[in-house]
């Protein structure tokens, strides 16, 4: 999603592995590597598609001559195409599962809740198949983590802490207070007082709504190689 660049080549081809990953045929075969051929093993973890968020739109669909809404659209390829196929799977009779970013209010978890029960409702499937991790990485998020929880109620898998949006966000938000200036975001870490303060009430809401509370993605791949691996000692 962050990384995405919104070409209809590029969301069609996204829209495809979806389907294949679901399916369990993807794979890929990385000519620059001799030819070496990546496929799903066996045992996987479940798939959580992350569609744009409400912001974004998607000028290659039209509705009444105005740009679909992005999300949507990410949202309705992939639950048309995979739901059945998923649950069946996958999500042994749930699912399917999401993963919600950039939100900044609780209204957008509304909006979603009512979009999950309609696609439900459509595929007759049982109310709170569907479930969504929200991503709380904006300031305003941060002081609606109950409100959001309770938006999406019977469809909600917790909530996921999203450090470098996070940041951003604050940047953003106290632009204008020369009092509220971060340095170098190398330097602004997860130890830092505000950050540290974000990720424990994040925790705390969780637990006491009996949710899972979640650290943000590990963008380091663990080597394949032993003499690269760092040994543990005592």
């Amino acid at each position: 999603e962050d990384a995405l660049a919104p070409t209809w080549e590029n969301l069609m081809r996204g829209q495809v592995n979806l389907r294949d990953a679901v399916a369990g045929t993807i794979s890929f075969r990385d000519a620059a590597r001799g030819g070496r051929v990546y496929k799903l093993d066996e045992r996987t973890a479940k798939l959580f598609v992350r569609p744009r968020g409400w912001h974004l739109p998607e000028a290659h669909v039209l509705i009444d001559g105005e740009p679909a809404i992005g999300c949507l659209v990410d949202f309705g390829l992939y639950f048309f195409h995979s739901h059945a196929a998923f649950r069946a799977g996958q999500g042994a009779g749930f699912g399917p599962f999401f993963y919600l970013p950039k939100m900044e209010h609780s209204r957008e978890a509304r909006i979603w809740n009512g979009v999950f029960e309609r696609a439900e409702r459509v595929a007759g499937i049982e109310r709170g198949s569907i479930r969504a991790t929200v991503l709380v990485e904006t300031l305003p998020a941060v002081f609606q983590m109950d409100e959001i929880l309770h938006e999406l109620r019977d469809h909600s898998a917790g909530l996921n802490c999203g450090r470098w949006d996070y940041i951003f966000s604050y940047v953003k938000t106290f632009r204008a207070h020369p009092d509220r200036l971060l340095p170098d975001r190398a330097l602004v870490g997860m130890a830092q007082h505000f950050m540290r303060s974000y990720s424990h009430l994040l925790i705390r809401t969780c637990h006491r709504r009996r949710v899972h509370a979640m650290g943000g993605m590990v963008t380091t791949k663990r080597s394949s190689i032993p003499s690269q691996l760092t040994p543990l000692h005592g």
